[in-house]
């Protein structure tokens, strides 16, 4: 065939009103009936004599710069990396350890239980009890009363792995995903096998805060479920 040139090929209305069986036969775009190009169609409706780029059209995309959608990924990479070096010095090694696919199963009331039976036996350390305080105003009082330098754990709960465990993934969990600082890059390697907080120096509230971006509302948030045996009388 010819530039222009087209063959229809009728595979539908192949019988007639009155049902009869009709031959469809090919129909041949040819002479005077061949299909123009589209400048021929629409030349002389559309102006083609400038960009598409200088019209006026509002979208929400025009300003959008290249920046907007950068993502650094080498935060990840260097997360993984040192999971894998940590694996690799620990190959081999047993210990007390709860499976993180197990730990990260694990539903929020039965995160609770384990709290609870952590603290079970011990008394209450303050007189007040939650019934006497709001939740805003023991924030404000934990606040007030808060050591950079004391333990974040006591020796007991740090040796309680499964607790320790469970602390230490809900320190991972408000930990920035991306524009981490070094301390966070280096600590989340440690907190994916649940073996932070027992490394020298790293049991402190100092640390743990810087950790969490310096949020004390997240670090009030984990010591809530650490302490509220201690402090009220109950997990929450």
């Amino acid at each position: 065939m010819s530039p222009r040139e087209m063959i229809t090929i009728r595979t539908i209305k192949r019988a007639d009103k009155k049902g009869r069986s009709v031959r469809p036969l090919p129909i041949f775009s040819t002479g005077a009936y061949r299909m123009p190009f589209a400048y021929e169609l629409l030349g002389k409706q559309y102006s083609l004599d400038y960009y598409t780029a200088d019209l006026n059209i509002k979208a929400q995309h025009n300003d959008l710069k290249y920046d907007d959608l950068y993502h650094d990924f080498v935060p990840y990479f260097d997360e993984l990396d040192q999971q894998v070096q940590l694996e690799i010095e620990e190959e081999g090694a047993g210990g007390n350890q709860i499976d993180n696919r197990q730990l990260n199963t694990l539903a929020d009331d039965e995160i609770n239980n384990i709290l609870a039976k952590a603290h079970q036996g011990i008394e209450t350390a303050t007189v007040q009890t939650q019934q006497e305080l709001s939740d805003e105003e023991r924030y404000l009082q934990w606040k007030h009363d808060f050591n950079p330098d004391e333990p974040f754990m006591t020796e007991e709960q740090l040796d309680n792995v499964e607790l320790r465990q469970i602390v230490e993934k809900s320190i991972k969990m408000r930990i920035p995903r991306s524009n981490k600082t070094e301390e966070q890059n280096s600590a989340v390697a440690y907190l994916n096998r649940g073996k932070y907080l027992t490394s020298s120096g790293n049991n402190n509230n100092g640390k743990v805060l810087r950790l969490l971006n310096n949020e004390p509302a997240y670090m009030w948030e984990i010591y809530k479920q650490l302490n509220a045996a201690i402090t009220q009388g109950e997990v929450e």
